[in-house]
């Protein structure tokens, strides 16, 4: 079954620290989504978030801050 969302964009893949971070342009702001790419690597307790950054490099750092933060504990 197909599920089609009105006004949703593809969107970017990066890497960060093991995780990967997906980013699409929302309307208020950006969604992202971090999700840990090894087993070993601990889950964060929300993975998908938006952010309301106008640029994408600020929504990108948002999603990095979180990663070292989990993975400081």
């Amino acid at each position: 079954m197909l599920a089609f969302e009105f006004g949703s964009q593809t969107g970017e893949r990066f890497t960060y620290r093991g995780y990967a971070l997906e980013i699409s342009k929302e309307p208020t702001g950006w969604r992202l989504g971090i999700y840990p790419s090894r087993p070993e690597l601990p889950i964060l307790a929300r993975c998908n978030f938006t952010v309301a950054c106008p640029r994408k490099n600020d929504a990108l750092s948002a999603a990095r801050r979180r990663i070292d933060l989990i993975l400081s504990v």
